[in-house]
């Protein structure tokens, strides 16, 4: 697919921002202004017509036109008037949320990137991402956006190409920011218990900043942690210099206070500072031994009174600090065998460099530890190198969009500001300003959003943006939370499943109620186990009943099981044991205490205790 808009000028879209963020929003308003910016290539545009499209909202739904030319070149058009209702039948029949993802991507917009392959990467597309994937293909998928399964086929190589070539820019811009996203309290924030949440740090500060100020080393040093990261949770700002200063305070006295003070004079460039702390390291005893290697690195490169500066022993120490787990030291090691010229690595001569290789090796021990420059130079090695590599190309590429996709989603700057848009809109109050937020961060497939716009639409219908349906609007909110559970239990989330097998069981759904409970089982949950169980127990088939017993004597085995769960599967084994069913010996150590076993039968029996889809979940 090509692009046949033409380029213009970047267009100031914050201007109309309050439509879609502001208390006095007007979405359709929103939306016929993005149309209007998107006609003359807002690339920020396509991606909000593309969400409002997703979430079905109704003046979008009706106007925003793509055409799909023999050529492969899209047409969008925003239809007014009596041509409203001219060929909505047929565009109904294109993936227009991911089609204007794809423009607003092609001209360069992140957010669109990153929504665009979100719905290739997960097969959320209309039509086979294998194939058209643009277009309806022969197998039913909902045309709802946030309605649809993923298909089983892969994305083709080409678009897999395509994917990563307008993800690189993105993913190379989001760890250049790796220094400006140190406070992730935004970026990891849950809607579900946020108050009792805030309220345990904010006990936990106070505490410490009172320790602190009586002189007390260690609280100076959590402190100083606290003010190096920034913290939204505690309305605190960032604030290196103070930081610098309590750790250079307690660094007499805490091994923790002189390795991180070590660490920030050595990224701003205080060389005296580097060797004093340095030296401080050596000479403490209760300092590790990565702790120590690094030291001995900073020393022999920068020298001091007894010490000569050496590069070779400087390079020598660094690579055995990497290979103690340091990842800044890791990354620093993977630049130098990829042959590049940084001021950190000045006086440092590494032993074997260049080698791409070894720099692949520490890139990626580098990115395992969330350090996401290193990521995005292993994704650029794996993709330049091929050779010598067991995956396939197809592999390569999509394992590489993964990564970058983690980069971008947890570090790019614009993704971030709407973290933090979603977040102050939540905290004064605004919770439909925080669900359009958090809807938009779910179209880019970050995972705490699909859990908190589903946790936000289970409080019920909201004033402007509601769960619309093609026939109708669901003014409970119920399937919007539905939607939204269901992104969330595709990423892996076992509660998400949970939650969403009591949703379709509420609606009547057994079936889909079991398959979601299932879903969890298989991904580990002893909540799930049980209520597969208590089904099977009370199944008429003989069959079922003798599967239940079979995995209560498995849970009744666990030790790590609360001792409450495991009387109650020693309750059901009993049952069904009167039933006929022999399926384990109870070895007298694996069991509940007597007492236990007394006290539960006494506060219920195993007919009114109730393991089902509902009361599990809650």
């Amino acid at each position: 697919l090509c692009l046949s808009l033409a380029r213009t000028a970047p267009i100031d879209v914050d201007s109309h921002m309050s439509l879609l963020f502001g208390h006095d929003r007007n979405l359709s308003e929103a939306a016929k202004y993005m149309a209007l910016a998107a006609e003359k290539g807002c690339g920020r545009c396509f991606f909000y017509l593309g969400a409002m499209l997703a979430l079905g909202e109704p003046e979008t739904n009706v106007s925003a036109r793509f055409k799909v030319l023999s050529d492969g070149n899209i047409e969008f058009r925003w239809a007014r008037g009596l041509a409203r209702a001219e060929g909505l039948a047929s565009s109904s029949m294109l993936d227009r949320p991911a089609i204007a993802y794809y423009v607003g991507a092609q001209k360069g917009d992140p957010l669109a990137v990153l929504a665009f392959s979100y719905y290739v990467l997960n097969r959320l597309t209309l039509g086979s991402p294998g194939a058209a994937w643009w277009i309806a293909g022969e197998r039913p998928q909902a045309t709802h956006a946030l309605r649809r399964k993923p298909w089983r086929e892969e994305a083709t190589p080409a678009l897999c190409q395509l994917i990563l070539r307008t993800l690189e820019n993105v993913a190379e811009t989001a760890a250049r920011n790796e220094d400006g996203a140190t406070d992730s309290s935004d970026l990891h924030f849950f809607v579900q218990n946020a108050s009792e949440v805030q309220r345990a740090k904010k006990e936990h500060a106070d505490w410490i900043r009172a320790r602190s100020k009586d002189g007390y080393k260690e609280a100076e040093v959590v402190e100083a942690a606290y003010l190096f990261h920034g913290d939204a949770d505690l309305n605190l700002t960032r604030n290196v210099s103070r930081a610098l200063e309590l750790f250079d305070a307690a660094a007499s006295t805490t091994t923790e206070a002189a390795w991180n003070s070590m660490l920030l004079h050595a990224r701003e460039g205080h060389e005296s500072k580097i060797i004093q702390h340095a030296q401080n390291i050596i000479q403490d005893p209760d300092a590790t031994a990565l702790q120590k290697t690094m030291a001995q690195h900073y020393l022999h490169r920068f020298g001091a009174d007894d010490t000569r500066p050496n590069s070779t022993r400087a390079g020598v120490y660094l690579l055995a600090a990497a290979e103690l787990g340091d990842s800044n030291a890791q990354q620093m090691i993977a630049h130098a065998y990829a042959g590049l010229e940084l001021p950190e690595l000045e006086n440092v001569k590494i032993p074997g460099a260049p080698n791409t290789k070894r720099a692949m090796h520490f890139y990626m021990k580098a990115a395992k530890q969330g350090r996401p420059v290193s990521a995005v130079n292993a994704v650029s090695l794996m993709l330049r190198n091929p050779e010598g590599q067991r995956s396939t190309a197809d592999d390569r590429c999509r394992g590489a969009v993964e990564t970058l996709r983690d980069v971008a989603l947890a570090y790019h700057p614009e993704v971030l500001q709407l973290h933090g848009r979603a977040r102050h809109a939540f905290d004064s109050g605004d919770e439909e300003g925080a669900l359009i937020s958090f809807a938009l961060l779910s179209e880019l497939g970050a995972k705490n959003a699909h859990t908190n716009a589903a946790s936000l639409w289970k409080k019920g219908q909201k004033k402007t943006l509601k769960c619309w349906r093609s026939t109708s609007t669901d003014l409970t909110g119920r399937l919007c939370e539905l939607d939204y559970r269901r992104r969330a239990a595709l990423t892996g989330n076992v509660d998400a499943m949970l939650r969403l097998a009591s949703l379709h069981e509420n609606l009547g759904e057994e079936n889909q109620a079991q398959h979601w409970i299932r879903k969890a089982s298989d991904a580990g949950s002893m909540q799930a186990k049980h209520s597969i169980a208590y089904i099977q127990a009370n199944s008429p088939s003989s069959e079922d009943r003798s599967s239940a017993c079979m995995e209560y004597c498995k849970l009744l085995k666990l030790q790590d099981e609360p001792v409450l769960a495991r009387g109650l599967a020693f309750l059901q084994v009993m049952r069904l044991g009167s039933e006929g069913f022999a399926c384990c010996d109870l070895p007298i150590a694996n069991l509940p205490s007597k007492s236990t076993i007394l006290a539960i039968f006494a506060s219920t029996t195993a007919a009114a205790v109730c393991l089902g889809l509902t009361c599990m979940v809650g």
